[in-house]
């Protein structure tokens, strides 16, 4: 199946359960309406309303003639049944409307019910690294109600004490901001869009797929990789490698990569662009003057991926007590 290509699986379905004479029209139609929701809404929700409107012409009048020896009199009988019943159905209004609706809003439940545990079991599972990732937190006493409190938003000089002295505990290790709201501006275009400084390994961490570019792309202060869908509505193409964008107006960035979309079950669904850590160490000189060795200046998160051959649980416990001087410090996994 090529990479943007409908959902093989359905469009095979469609292909065995429709008429022979009307195959082409109705597929022509869908692979044009698929093509124009893809650019749209981009690959996810297109392939998903590929889906609906295969099952929706699952449908007397589109499924092909079954083939073959047919029993005359089971299709009486049948046909005779169908007649009955839609009879029956006519008579009594009242009770077929209890019992259709009340069977349908059951099925809206169940489905509606399944598609809220799949998401909720699958998410975050788009990361190739899901069982090795996790993020720093912070549990202590609250001063204020005595209370157990746990807090992501953690202090540079921890982040440099995971680094300095439990490297044999962690493949990679990346400093996070927080979401921002930006203004990107090229040439005469302007888009707003949210997004993060992360470190250099956020994107190998979190195992971006790449449509151009590669991972090691914010190597470089001044780079940006950015999403699909806002290269697309912002510059109509993903063929934008070394395109200049500016942000906030502020400070000139070159676009070293283009990824896809994270799903929306995933902890950075609503990213349009990622930035160079160091970048925001520039933009931001009270870092350097007052918080890379305050541990009381909690204003980051910390993301973690955790050596294969280590365990979870070990590795939770070597690090808990890093920082008592505010309280203990524990390893999440993203969930």
């Amino acid at each position: 199946m090529k990479k943007n290509s409908p959902p093989k699986n359905f469009l095979r379905f469609f292909r065995w359960f429709c008429h022979p004479k009307l195959r082409d029209h109705i597929e022509g139609d869908l692979m044009e309406l698929y093509e124009e929701r893809k650019v749209k809404s981009g690959r996810r929700k297109a392939d998903l309303k590929f889906i609906v409107y295969v099952l929706f012409l699952f449908r007397p009048g589109i499924i092909r003639p079954t083939e073959g020896y047919k029993n005359l009199n089971n299709y009486g009988m049948f046909k005779s049944y169908f007649k009955i019943g839609w009879r029956n159905l006519l008579r009594n209004k009242g009770y077929s409307l209890i019992n259709i609706g009340g069977l349908a809003i059951g099925m809206m439940v169940a489905i509606l019910t399944g598609l809220w545990i799949w998401h909720e079991y699958s998410y975050d599972k788009y990361f190739a690294n899901y069982d090795h990732l996790a993020q720093v937190a912070e549990t202590g006493i609250s001063q204020r109600d005595g209370g157990r409190y746990v807090g992501t938003t953690m202090t540079y000089p921890l982040s440099t004490e995971l680094i300095d002295r439990y490297p044999q505990h962690f493949q990679r290790i990346a400093r996070v901001s927080w979401n921002i709201d930006c203004i990107l501006s090229s040439d005469n275009l302007n888009q707003s869009a949210k997004g993060l400084y992360v470190g250099d390994a956020f994107p190998e961490m979190l195992t971006f797929k790449m449509i151009q570019g590669t991972r090691a792309g914010l190597a470089n202060m001044n780079s940006i990789l950015v999403s699909e869908s806002l290269a697309k509505s912002f510059f109509g193409s993903t063929e934008i490698l070394n395109r200049t964008v500016r942000i906030n107006n502020k400070v000139d960035v070159t676009i070293t990569g283009v990824y896809e979309d994270f799903p929306l079950n995933t902890e950075f669904a609503e990213m349009r662009f990622f930035a160079p850590w160091s970048l925001f160490l520039s933009q931001n000189k009270w870092i350097e003057q007052r918080a890379l060795t305050d541990w009381r200046n909690h204003f980051l998160r910390i993301f973690v991926q955790i050596n294969p051959t280590a365990a979870f649980e070990s590795v939770n416990s070597k690090v808990k007590n890093a920082l008592l001087l505010i309280g203990q410090i524990s390893i999440h996994l993203l969930k």
